[in-house]
């Protein structure tokens, strides 16, 4: 079993192709000028992840690590900053570490610690071995997929009907990856989606993928919990 590493990203766009948060930070400024207010506003780092959702995964024998985080952002006006709209970047997220047996989740905005045990099959989640399947029976006839390369992997794109499209690593069956169409927004064990684009009522989500490894070390520096992280009960 090979050590793989996936860093993605997600953004919810409007019908203009708009990342929607971000458009609303915009327009929230916007105001804010039109209304002669002074605009203490987002960096240019911040900015960079306003309205984003990131996802890492790491597989490594005897080990699934999962962080998602998302950012969004806050505003306060004339209560507390009287002639000034003040934004502040928010952030949410969580790093879940599962072993046989033991699953650790750190939430990463309150700095705390939940331990579980679990057994094998629900902390593990991936069962690492093989699965065989044939091209032409792993999606419904109306599910239109292509093989192509992607960071220097074999894949699978797949075609929906409404226009939704799935990209698929296509060389993970010896470890229990399977080929077909997957539900997953982001790569999961079993099914390692590298790109997604889908209609969610008037929104689009489209996901990305920003680095994929296969059989390289893992940094686990980004999935460190920190020592001070408390404990719950």
């Amino acid at each position: 079993m090979p050590e793989i590493y996936v860093d993605q990203v997600m953004e919810t766009l409007d019908g203009d192709g708009n990342n929607v948060i971000k458009k609303q930070y915009n327009d929230a400024v916007t105001l804010c000028e039109s209304m002669g207010k002074k605009i203490s506003g987002l960096s240019a780092v911040e900015l960079g992840k306003l309205g984003t959702r990131r996802y890492q995964l790491a597989i490594v024998p005897g080990k699934i690590v999962i962080r998602q985080e998302s950012w969004g952002f806050r505003m306060s006006g004339e209560v507390l900053n009287p002639g000034e709209c003040r934004f502040e970047l928010s952030h949410q997220g969580d790093l879940t570490v599962k072993i046989p047996g033991h699953v650790v989740v750190y939430d990463l905005k309150e700095d705390t610690l939940e331990q579980e045990e679990k057994g094998l099959p629900e902390a593990f989640g991936l069962p690492f071995r093989p699965v065989s399947e044939e091209f032409g029976e792993v999606a419904p006839p109306e599910v239109q997929g292509t093989h192509e390369e992607f960071m220097g992997q074999q894949v699978v794109k797949w075609e929906y009907p409404d226009g939704a499209t799935a990209v698929i690593w296509a060389e993970g069956q010896p470890w229990g990856f399977h080929i077909g169409p997957s539900e997953h927004t982001f790569a999961a064990p079993g099914s390692l989606v590298l790109q997604k684009t889908q209609k969610k009522g008037n929104f689009h989500l489209r996901m990305t993928t920003h680095s994929f490894t296969v059989g390289a070390p893992v940094d686990f520096d980004t999935f460190a919990i920190p020592e001070t992280a408390a404990e719950l009960p």
